[in-house]
């Protein structure tokens, strides 16, 4: 047993002995009765202050009870045991250690792992419904092409066919009038 161990047994005693009297140790001893040095416990009083239930005695000095003994050795077990950061173990006593309650991990998993594959099945429902339209609509784009290529051919044929005409026209009209047997005869 160590004089820490001694003290904290002692005070105990002490605090069994009558309701008024508490535990008071120093950093020092409480640093002792927990397992820690004294600057580790004085760096968690200036870090984590405001969740340290100190007592002040009369000289000044940092005093721990029961609850601000307590309260270090949350703090180590969060901290050393657990690997909180000082910010995490901050956290954890500002929402009353709700934050950080094991969940039904199994349950969750399972819950979420449901949620995925109902979002998974919208989606396929909303891509096949999206393929649909999008092949709908080149059909739609495919027919219009397709009509627009044979109005188009449908009228460079007739202008084909209207250039022809008029070639022969121009044709004819330049083609020197043949003239009849006799009407040559009698020109000359």
């Amino acid at each position: 047993m160590t004089k820490g161990d001694n003290q904290v047994e002692e005070h105990q005693e002490n605090n069994h002995k009558s309701d008024k009297e508490q535990v008071k140790l120093t950093v020092k001893e409480a640093a002792e009765a927990i397992g820690e040095t004294s600057t580790t416990v004085r760096n968690w009083m200036r870090e984590l202050k405001p969740y340290i239930p100190l007592k002040k005695a009369e000289n000044g000095y940092n005093l721990f009870d029961e609850e601000a003994l307590e309260a270090i050795r949350q703090i180590k077990k969060l901290h050393r045991e657990q690997g909180f950061s000082i910010n995490q173990v901050k956290t954890y006593f500002d929402s009353g250690g709700e934050l950080f309650k094991p969940v039904n991990t199994e349950e969750k998993m399972q819950k979420d792992i449901e949620e995925l594959k109902e979002q998974m099945k919208k989606q396929l429902d909303f891509n096949k419904v999206l393929v649909e339209q999008l092949e709908k609509q080149q059909t739609y784009i495919d027919e219009k092409l397709n009509e627009r290529d044979r109005k188009l051919m449908e009228h460079i044929r007739e202008q084909q066919e209207m250039k022809k005409q008029l070639a022969i026209a121009v044709e004819e009209k330049e083609k020197p009038k043949r003239k009849g047997f006799f009407r040559r005869l009698f020109e000359k």
